[in-house]
């Protein structure tokens, strides 16, 4: 019979049972409030015992009865110190210590590694730090702050700051919330308006957060709501977005997004800088730009190097991309055949750093170079989320049962079969691609694959049966995804 170990935390020490007992492994343990520094019960009480039979009651505790057993082992991933074990068949967990849960936050500040949707204001869905090559499941919460997104919804979105700690978009509740080693750090206030929210994204100094239609908000590094300067809510729209809008943050800290259907520049205290739509702009504020466009802006917006701006515009039977200068005036509009309905809706913009702007559409993905003229276009029979723009001019896309990769001119060049779809399903995620270009995709059916840059399979996870909706990868071997209304951390197998 083997022996298997059954703990008890309880002031700073874990007792050890030891008989036919099953413990679970850190990732499916229950979660631990790390805010209050003290663990709650994991295991059983044990009754009378030796420790791996390694030692009698008469017995001298020593280093050797430990058999391998860290800190990270009782407290989770995380923990850091030494571990003793105690004359009394037990562990002396007094010498751990978790992880201090405002300098966890903190990295979200500043050098986050993932610190917006699609990792940078460009979207460009590409990190310079190495993902997992071999991932395995670190931890996972299914989160009571969201429900699984439907056909079109907007999915949790994860952010990582380093030491794997990860800040969530609730799906269709108006909530941040962070999480670090499966436990919830904090978790902000619902907005009194039932709204789809859109992905939030770090600044330097607080958590920013975009409501479609409706409001902009954000919550400080430890979760109380700020108060932005200005009008933050505004009268209903005509008509809803199909799209939640992604804040995209600029180097000098300004805050991009769409709600009532206009481009929205802020300063990093969230006043209004300037305005560019078609309705009611005047109560903005003063520094607006009342142009009128034909089209109402919403969704993803993307952020180029020279700072100029893409966003996607709309009416009932045509869908645009709309370049907008840095002070917020129009520099052109290029229509799209994509028109505008449930389904039919652009999803995500990319921005490359030639200015070539990728946009997803029902299946398509057209490159429109930065004149807004047509580069080249693609077509899918699946609908999919967006792409990941690789280092060497190269786009990266998953629908139709495969991972494709297309050259700069817009022509595949390899593609990795990834299993069962349906042309009537959005795919799962878009990809990622990390510092050494391996790309990472989510599947419709609970699968992460791991691709090289060559097109080869590294690693298939099983994640469970809910479509993986979205990525974001760490800057220590680490990736966030989420499935359905679950969030996981998944790090390199040993």
């Amino acid at each position: 019979m083997n022996l298997h170990r059954t703990t008890l935390l309880l002031q700073g020490l874990a007792l050890v049972a030891c008989g036919d007992v099953i413990v679970q492994p850190v990732s499916e343990r229950p979660t631990r409030g790390l805010s209050t520094g003290s663990p709650d019960i994991l295991f059983h009480e044990p009754p009378a015992c030796d420790l791996d039979g390694l030692r009698e009651d008469a017995e001298t505790c020593d280093g050797s009865d430990l058999a391998g057993t860290t800190c990270a082992d009782i407290l989770g991933p995380s923990s850091t110190g030494t571990l003793a074990c105690t004359q009394r068949c037990g562990w002396d967990t007094r010498g751990c210590s978790l992880p201090d849960p405002q300098d966890a936050m903190a990295g979200l500040a500043q050098d986050a590694p993932w610190p917006m949707h699609r990792h940078d204001p460009a979207r460009s869905g590409r990190s310079p730090h190495l993902g997992p090559a071999s991932p395995q499941i670190r931890w996972q919460l299914t989160t009571p702050y969201a429900s699984p997104p439907t056909r079109d919804d907007t999915p949790m979105v994860p952010l990582l700051a380093s030491g794997g700690l990860v800040l969530a978009s609730a799906a269709e509740r108006t909530r941040l919330h962070a999480l670090a080693e499966g436990a919830v750090l904090w978790a902000g206030e619902d907005l009194p308006l039932y709204a789809r929210p859109g992905p939030a994204a770090v600044t330097a100094s607080a958590l920013a957060f975009a409501v479609n239609d409706h409001a902009l908000f954000g919550n400080d590094l430890q979760g109380q709501p700020l108060a932005l300067p200005g009008p933050t809510y505004f009268d209903p729209a005509p008509f809803p977005s199909p799209a939640a809008s992604s804040v995209a943050v600029a180097p000098d800290g300004t805050l991009y997004a769409t709600h009532q259907h206009r481009l929205v520049a802020r300063r990093p205290d969230g006043s209004i800088r300037w305005a560019l739509g078609n309705k009611n702009v005047e109560a903005l504020g003063q520094d607006t730009n009342p142009t009128a466009l034909g089209y109402a802006l919403g969704g993803t917006v993307a952020l180029g190097l020279d700072g100029s701006l893409r966003v996607k515009g709309f009416s009932f039977d045509q869908t645009a991309l709309v370049a907008v200068d840095p002070d917020g005036g129009v520099r052109w509009i290029r229509p799209i055949d994509c028109p505008y309905d449930a389904y039919g809706m652009a999803h995500e913009l990319s921005l490359g750093t030639d200015g070539t702007t990728f946009i997803t559409c029902d299946g398509g993905l057209y490159a429109i170079d930065a004149s807004g003229e047509l580069r080249w276009q693609h077509h899918q029979e699946q609908r999919f989320r967006g792409v990941a723009l690789g280092a060497d001019g190269a786009t990266y896309l998953g629908a139709d049962g495969q991972l494709l990769r297309l050259d700069a001119q817009g022509k595949p060049s390899w593609s990795l079969a990834t299993g069962n779809w349906k042309a009537d399903e959005l795919q799962g995620s878009a990809p990622v691609v990390d510092a050494a270009g391996k790309i990472y995709l989510g599947t419709a059916d609970g699968r992460l694959l791991v691709a090289s840059a060559e097109g080869e399979l590294l690693a298939e996870v099983a994640l469970g049966t809910d479509p993986v909706t979205m990525l974001a990868l760490g800057d220590d071997a680490t990736l966030a995804a989420v499935a359905g209304d679950r969030i996981l951390l998944l790090e390199e197998a040993p």
